[in-house]
């Protein structure tokens, strides 16, 4: 018995597969006829599959049509029997007389699709693939009497087909590429025109000649340009806007290809790509999405806090250097800013990617860099020590909207350590910092820092604090190898549980003690002053003005001193420095 079962249904499932493709008794049409001026389409049952066995029957369609049937694996209902969306085929065949001229024809389909316009003979256009939704086009002579066939078959999934045209004219100037909106370095060579589509004409071999124009409006022939592509020279002039566009030529008539437009800009001066905003937001833009490479195009700016969206989806926007445009692209803001000590909480928020540093792009405090709609991410409480930080704040765009923003919020910390005052002084050779504290908390104690341009500071010393203390106390560095000239001091307050804060920076100005005296004279002076007790052959001498602050370098000259002509008369400050050893001296110069 179970044999017997296992043979019936393995015949039942034949049947079936016969029924599937058996010609439907009622199926209308004779597969045949062409519509006039409209098309009759004969379906078949089946993917790519046009037998007559397996034919269903037909329906009409106007002659522009875009058809999506009854959806993905319906039943359609045609002049016959109905059929299944999921797999079928159709021919459609129209008739219809064209003027004679050139015509620009679209078909589409999900999935394959073709188009002949001499009866079958050929395929003018040909898409007979498995594909989602796709367009195609071609351009083709059509004069009187046409016979088309549009074929289209679907293999499961989406259903859709289309035809579509438009009539060019009994010429045609073709077709050219691309236009060209150029950002880079002088001098600018944009990319060379191709011909897409050639120019079209009834008869004959047409003569080509580009043309120019600064207004779209008149045109000029370009010397030399007569071929199908045209490359423009070097030397493209930036901040400039022309239209191109190819004359075609045959018998006296002409046809127009379509226009190009090059726009150059110059990003020479587009800034640095590294300097960041001094308590507001410098803007670095760059082509692509998360692309921070060769593709830089200009500055934009942001104040502290800010929320930007770039004009909309899809515009140009300016920088100060090259245009770009808002579909897909990166920004990196820089901006230096210093923070007090406190708790901070920092929220930024983007369409699409967006990511932020506080110590200049070293590490991501908050990291939400992938595509998505505009939302806002947080940072959890961060614990902030006063001073200067670099922030960078990196956000791409990849389509649709965009948008991104940045803001904080503060909460004042407990200082550990009450600064009364502080300062330093030099003398002798010696550079002297002192402070007082009002009170201290768990104050372990200070390290000295040295700098020589008030931003790298290294250790030179360390003082012990007063743990916890509401009293006043006063503290004392001796810096006996102070370097020449300026130094900046600053102090890095310590806890017991390694958590620090710094003081602000004071700064005093070391010169050499002399060892034996050294003299200006005379004194007043008028053109030249001499020096006492020199012991080198190149003595220098620094004169600052008391009144203005400004300071002058005069030439020395061996035989008569120091050359005061060009000095403007006043009284001055002389630093003289003789080797090792330098002392100053107040001067007076007369009019000359």
């Amino acid at each position: 018995m179970k044999a017997f079962k296992i043979i019936m249904l393995v015949l039942a499932g034949t049947f079936a597969s016969i029924a599937a493709y058996s010609q439907c008794g009622s199926a209308q049409g004779n597969e045949t006829s062409f519509g006039s001026g409209s098309w009759i389409g004969y379906f078949y049952d089946g993917a790519n599959n046009f037998t007559s066995a397996n034919y269903q029957g037909y329906n009409t369609e106007s002659e522009i049509f875009d058809q999506s049937f009854c959806g993905s694996n319906c039943s359609y209902a045609i002049n016959g029997c109905s059929v299944n969306t999921e797999t079928f085929t159709v021919r459609y065949k129209m008739r219809k007389t064209f003027s004679n001229g050139f015509y620009r024809i679209t078909i589409g389909a999900d999935d394959g699709v073709r188009l002949s316009v001499d009866n079958g003979s050929t395929y003018a256009i040909n898409g007979w693939n498995l594909q989602s939704y796709t367009t195609f086009s071609a351009i083709v002579r059509l004069n009187g009497d046409t016979r088309m066939i549009l074929e289209y078959y679907e293999n499961s999934g989406d259903n859709r087909v289309s035809f579509n045209y438009t009539f060019l004219g009994s010429s045609f100037g073709g077709t050219v590429s691309d236009s060209q909106n150029i950002c880079g370095s002088l001098p600018i060579d944009p990319a060379a025109f191709t011909s897409v589509e050639s120019a079209m004409f009834v008869s004959g071999t047409p003569s080509y000649q580009w043309q120019v124009s600064s207004n779209n409006s008149t045109w000029s022939n370009i010397s030399g340009a007569t071929s199908e592509a045209y490359d423009i020279p070097a030397g493209f002039t930036a901040g400039s806007t022309l239209y191109y566009r190819r004359a075609a030529t045959r018998g006296g008539t002409t046809a127009y290809s379509n226009t190009l437009t090059v726009t150059a800009y110059s990003n020479s001066v587009a800034g640095d790509q590294v300097t960041y905003g001094n308590g507001s937001w410098i803007g670095y833009v760059y082509d692509g999405r998360d692309n921070f490479g060769s593709n830089y195009l200009g500055e934009i700016f942001e104040s502290e806090i800010f929320d930007e969206s770039f004009g909309g989806s899809n515009i140009t926007r300016g920088t100060t250097g090259c245009n770009f445009q808002t579909e897909t692209f990166s920004v990196r803001f820089k901006m230096q800013k210093y923070f007090s000590c406190g708790d901070y909480q920092f929220t930024i928020g983007a369409d699409d990617g967006v990511r932020l540093s506080i110590d200049g792009g070293s590490t991501w405090l908050v990291n939400d860099y992938s595509d998505h709609g505009y939302r806002t991410a947080t940072s959890a409480l961060t614990s902030i020590t006063a001073g200067t930080y670099n922030l960078v704040l990196e956000y791409f765009e990849n389509g649709g909207g965009n948008r991104v923003t940045f803001n904080y919020a503060m909460t004042s910390c407990i200082l550990p350590v009450t600064w009364h005052s502080i300062e330093a002084t030099a003398s002798q050779g010696v550079n002297t910092i002192t402070w007082k504290t009002a009170s201290e908390k768990d104050n372990d104690g200070f390290v000295v820092e040295r700098s020589i341009d008030g931003k790298t500071f290294e250790k030179i010393g360390w003082v012990k604090g007063n743990g916890t203390t509401t009293d006043q106390h006063a503290y004392e560095y001796r810096d006996v190898n102070p370097e020449m000239g300026m130094n900046y001091y600053r102090l890095k307050q310590v806890d017991f549980d390694g958590k620090f804060d710094y003081s602000k920076i004071v700064s005093a100005e070391s010169h050499y003690v002399a060892e034996k005296e050294m003299h200006l004279y005379p004194n007043p002076a008028r053109d030249y002053v001499m020096v006492t007790n020199v012991t080198t052959e190149s003595p220098s001498l620094r004169l600052t003005n008391i009144l203005s602050g400004n300071i002058i370098f005069p030439v020395y000259e061996s035989s008569t001193g120091f050359n005061l002509q060009n000095v403007p008369p006043g009284i001055y400050v002389a630093l003289i420095v003789d080797g090792e050893t330098s002392v100053q001296e107040r001067l007076i110069v007369l009019e000359h």
